[in-house]
């Protein structure tokens, strides 16, 4: 075998290994808390170009390569597509729809609420051009952290925050997506509940029905009617999200496939199939890479950071710009990455992590020897505990 063929089963997989989809359900072998937190930092790469000083006019590659979105937008993307594989397979698996919404909402909730504090209650006041007598009498700090705890609203401003920023003004860009997600585990919900995961069969039929929807009446979404093409391309990643998992066990896990889908991309760019080409490839990438096994090996992480980085990141980054307006692009996003992290361990470790904890040893562990033992999910850490 070529050297680089070696190489490539080596981190991919040999050819005619057996490798499917349904691996991405199994904790033990999959590598999604690796994927999920190149995601998180994704965002802030792609961030970066817009909330720090440009003046030497870089490009972001992933804009000029695709030229229709950003690294920023495209790992939002793929946070979608994951959940969308993970949720309907929680809500499977869960003994029942109470315990499937209550470790939705502890997992997104606390942390989430911690992070609107910080902005609102220690970022806000120390940056704020306002004095600290003036901030707290204003109602917008007390508004801002009201609103953003029901995780419907999206807060965006504070008084006097961020006012000579980059960008200026808002507090933390990258909450916008949470309401979205909410409402993709909320459709998870009420579908589960009228059995369309019961089988591949309906499942698909679902993704048929919605399919037709996207491309004649998006606007027919719940929740997703708006003019913004961002919310229904999250809606769709979703969707195609739970078509991957409805099909786990016959799509395979094949990295020949990989530069044969860049190929049909890069041949449709004048196209208006470019968009979705381009998104199939991203998503099937995501996929293999979850399943390498090099990369399990390699890799160990201590938990999954990712949503603590994607919560604290933008709001990293504009703090950031506040004390060092000249910093250049590249030392910004180094640096907001590093913080992040932290942030990001920070809120794994004393705050998701106990909390979901505490809510699997009380509501959700089952008794070891039953048939279906994998109850212990998250939002956005969804893969089982044990192997199936």
């Amino acid at each position: 075998m070529p050297k680089w063929k070696a190489i490539l089963s080596g981190l991919f997989g040999a050819p005619g290994t057996p490798t499917k989809v349904d691996t991405l359900l199994d904790r033990d072998r999959n590598n999604l808390d690796v994927v999920r937190l190149f995601a998180a930092l994704g965002v802030i790469f792609g961030h970066s170009y817009a909330l720090f000083s440009n003046a030497a006019g870089y490009r972001e590659p992933f804009a000029a390569l695709t030229k229709f979105d950003n690294l920023g937008g495209l790992s939002v993307t793929l946070f979608f597509f994951i959940s969308g594989f993970l949720i309907p397979a929680s809500f499977v698996n869960s003994k029942s729809p109470f315990r499937y919404a209550l470790m939705r909402v502890a997992r997104l909730w606390p942390a989430a609420t911690a992070c609107m504090a910080v902005a609102a209650f220690v970022i806000g006041p120390w940056v704020s051009t306002l004095s600290r007598a003036d901030y707290f009498a204003s109602p917008m700090p007390w508004g801002y952290f009201r609103d953003g705890i029901r995780l419907y609203l999206t807060p965006i401003y504070l008084p006097g925050v961020f006012e000579h920023n980059q960008y200026p003004r808002v507090v933390n860009g990258s909450i916008w997506s949470l309401p979205l997600e909410l409402t993709c585990y909320c459709y998870v919900f009420v579908l589960g509940l009228v059995g369309a995961f019961s089988s591949r069969a309906r499942t698909n039929l679902l993704c048929l029905i919605l399919i037709v929807i996207h491309f004649t009446f998006p606007q027919k979404l719940f929740y997703f009617v708006t003019d913004d093409d961002s919310t229904i391309r999250l809606a769709a990643a979703f969707l195609t999200g739970t078509f991957f998992y409805a099909n786990r066990k016959v799509i395979p896990v094949d990295w020949r496939a990989l530069p044969i889908l860049f190929a049909a991309w890069w041949m449709s760019r004048a196209t208006p199939l470019s968009m979705y080409l381009f998104y199939l490839f991203w998503f099937y990438a995501a996929v293999v890479a979850a399943c390498s096994r090099s990369i399990k090996a390699a890799v160990r992480l201590p938990g999954d950071y990712s949503y603590g980085v994607y919560l604290y990141g933008f709001l990293t980054q504009q703090t950031l710009n506040h004390f060092y307006p000249k910093l250049p692009v590249f030392t910004g996003m180094l640096l907001s990455m590093a913080m992040a992290l932290l942030l990001g361990g920070l809120s794994y470790h004393l705050l998701e992590h106990p909390v979901m904890g505490g809510l699997v040893g009380w509501f959700v562990w089952e008794p070891v020897g039953m048939n279906e033992a994998h109850r212990c999910w998250t939002l956005w850490d969804l893969s089982p505990r044990r192997g199936p």
